[in-house]
């Protein structure tokens, strides 16, 4: 869900910018947010072997599988709780 919101946020972005250009022939939305997602899409090459899920970064693929093995490598000195992420 948080992807969708950051995917809506940088695509009405994307929209602006190419809008603001009166120079420019207006691309419908559809075709606009189909090649801003291709583009987007294009940038993650980390996918997980367990869900398929495509991620950015060799690093966010280590923490999101941590979704799929429970591990929880950061303890709280308080508390003494662990949890999968800093």
């Amino acid at each position: 869900l948080m992807e969708e919101k950051e995917e809506s946020t940088e695509l009405s972005k994307v929209e602006e910018e190419h809008h603001d250009k009166p120079e420019e022939k207006p691309l419908s939305h559809s075709k606009t947010k189909k090649t801003f997602l291709m583009k987007r899409r294009a940038k993650k090459s980390f996918v997980c072997t367990q869900c398929g899920k495509s991620l950015t970064s060799k690093y966010s693929l280590e923490c999101h599988l941590r979704v799929h093995t429970g591990e929880k490598p950061f303890k709280c000195d308080q508390c003494g709780k662990s949890f999968s992420r800093k």
